[in-house]
């Protein structure tokens, strides 16, 4: 007994220090246990999701413009979820209504036809021109509203809207819509005369309201879609025809005044202007 006293002694003697270690060890990790079950971190969540940054680049929103922007796109959809209609027509810009919804009837049929049912909805900041901030917005049902299993394929809706500081205050367009300006350009001979009124310009395409009165004792064909470009909006070089929905012939009768609206394909952060038109 006494024999194994001194072996377990001079063990403990030549090996304290590899023993201490591994106590110390030992402890630390019963300390570090203790308070990683104990101690609560506060949770933290990470997103790279970022509303307000365009994903076609150039300017960002400004920061201060972050929530104001935000809060106009939730209260009006709150509106549409609500069927609240004229809050939310009303919060539409003047040219906005003019042109797209005139009636607030007809904006109602729209609200009903896209807030069928209670939707959610996320945006995410598209382009910014000339002071107007675009932004992509997805419309889409919501689960827990609806009662729908989440293993649904999702369909959503989605459109631009544009929003435009004026003052303090901030302007609402939806539809695509971004303006309706006034052209006030003219071309005349002897033949007609042609006055191109005004452009609605949406985010992919502008419409320009032209107004011809014949001066001639013919009939006088504006298109007949015999040639590759017969009314064209020319873009620096870059020659546009217009769109037509058929091949009816566009056509003028003698001493006849009409007015058309021509469309043609083009983005408003194109970042060119027309420079001529032709007919």
């Amino acid at each position: 007994m006494t024999d194994l006293k001194l072996k377990i002694m001079r063990f403990f003697r030549k090996h304290k220090k590899t023993i201490g270690i591994a106590l110390f060890i030992w402890v630390l990790i019963i300390v570090v246990n203790y308070f990683l079950i104990f101690y609560k971190f506060p949770l933290e969540i990470k997103t790279t999701y970022k509303p307000n940054v365009p994903v076609m680049g150039g300017d960002s929103v400004p920061k201060a413009l972050y929530d104001p922007i935000e809060e106009l796109i939730n209260e009006y959809i709150t509106y549409c979820n609500n069927k609240d209609y004229e809050s939310a027509y009303n919060m539409l810009s003047y040219s906005c209504k003019d042109e797209l919804y005139p009636t607030i009837e007809k904006f109602s049929e729209y609200v009903n036809r896209i807030f069928s049912t209670k939707k959610i909805y996320n945006i995410q900041n598209y382009s910014n021109e000339k002071n107007l901030y675009i932004y992509r917005v997805r419309i889409l049902d919501d689960i827990l509203a609806t009662g729908m299993t989440g293993k649904e394929k999702l369909d959503y809706y989605e459109e631009k809207f544009v929003i435009k500081k004026v003052g303090d205050n901030l302007e609402l367009a939806i539809g695509e819509f971004v303006s309706n300006d006034t052209v006030d350009q003219v071309y005349e001979d002897e033949y007609m005369k042609i006055s191109i009124l005004d452009k609605n310009v949406l985010y992919d395409k502008e419409i320009y309201t032209v107004k011809i009165m014949s001066r001639s004792e013919f009939v006088t064909v504006l298109a007949d879609f015999t040639n590759e470009y017969e009314i064209v909006l020319d873009l620096e070089n870059d020659k546009r025809n217009f769109s037509y929905k058929d091949s009816t012939p566009i056509v003028i009768m003698p001493y006849e005044t009409k007015e058309f609206k021509f469309e043609f394909v083009k983005y408003f952060d194109e970042g060119r202007e027309a420079v001529r038109y032709y007919i």
